[in-house]
């Protein structure tokens, strides 16, 4: 046979190169390594990139921020309701028992009630903060309740009701919020489950990072945002039109913070991640 090929040989190379009047098999040139593989390791360097490269990153980031921050006010909420109607209580029991007149127990659950209400507010996540003051710009003091034609017992009953609407929304938030969480959390185990087994620790470690990022952005986000919101409306209508800008401000600020926290956390996992395993592979 020419070129000392065997009988029933068949090329196995792109094609056959004429030599000398035969034929021979031209070598193959090797398979390049892809990029981002380590070659030898299986361990691919690109991985999954997780999560970052991901479209439905973005709707996992907002899942987990809003889901959070919801959860997080519908408790503030309740411990609001709660105590607006232990301030009501107590000043009619003050009343009765004498410890102070209708003008005085007036005026001090006035007073209490406007304090718990800005104590829930700094307590609250920005963006139930910014959506609360869009709601209700400012506290009513006993001079505006009067204006409204409030008796002293009628200011005094008044300290133990809180928003109906909001209280419902309260509620919807109470099972929405928790709700988005398992969201948040099924992308991860998801992700993490459908991850090649030598490639889960640094998936989970991404998917580590978009939770914290996810929160910590949108945090950050709603904040920022309600302040520009409302600084921007303020030139425009001060009063009501910045709490409006305020709240509009908080929510784009909480999504963007969240996704952009997301793919940042996402990527400080990945570095991480690596920082720790490069050790340990060089060491071999």
């Amino acid at each position: 046979m020419p070129n000392g090929q065997t009988p029933g040989h068949k090329c196995q190379v792109e094609r056959p190169v004429a030599i000398d009047g035969g034929t021979t098999c031209r070598e193959a040139s090797p398979t390049p390594t892809p990029v981002g593989v380590v070659s030898g390791s299986g361990v691919s360097s690109s991985t999954l990139l997780a999560t970052a490269r991901r479209p439905a990153q973005a709707i996992q980031s907002a899942s987990i921020s809003i889901g959070a921050e919801t959860t997080w006010d519908s408790a503030i909420r309740a411990v609001y309701n709660s105590g607006a109607e232990a301030i009501r209580q107590q000043a009619q029991e003050l009343l009765q028992t004498g410890q102070m007149t209708a003008e005085q127990a007036k005026i001090w659950s006035n007073g209490q009630r406007n304090a718990l209400m800005q104590a829930c507010r700094d307590k609250s996540s920005p963006l139930g903060k910014a959506i609360a003051e869009a709601i209700k710009p400012k506290a009513k003091s006993v001079a505006d309740l009067e204006q409204l034609g409030k008796s002293a017992e009628g200011i005094i009953e008044s300290a133990g009701k809180t928003n109906p609407y909001v209280n419902r929304v309260a509620v919807g938030f109470r099972f929405a919020g928790p709700a988005l969480l398992v969201i948040g959390l099924s992308f991860s185990a998801y992700h993490i489950a459908t991850a090649p087994e030598n490639e889960r620790w640094h998936v989970t470690a991404q998917e580590a990072g978009i939770w914290s990022g996810a929160l910590a952005g949108g945090w950050a986000g709603g904040r920022g945002g309600a302040v520009a919101g409302g600084a921007i409306c303020t030139f425009v209508e001060p009063g009501g039109g910045t709490a409006i800008c305020g709240a509009v401000g908080g929510v784009v600020g909480t999504l963007g913070g969240a996704i952009l926290g997301g793919w940042a956390g996402s990527k400080a996992g990945d570095y991480v991640y690596r920082s720790l395993a490069a050790p340990q592979s060089s060491g071999g």
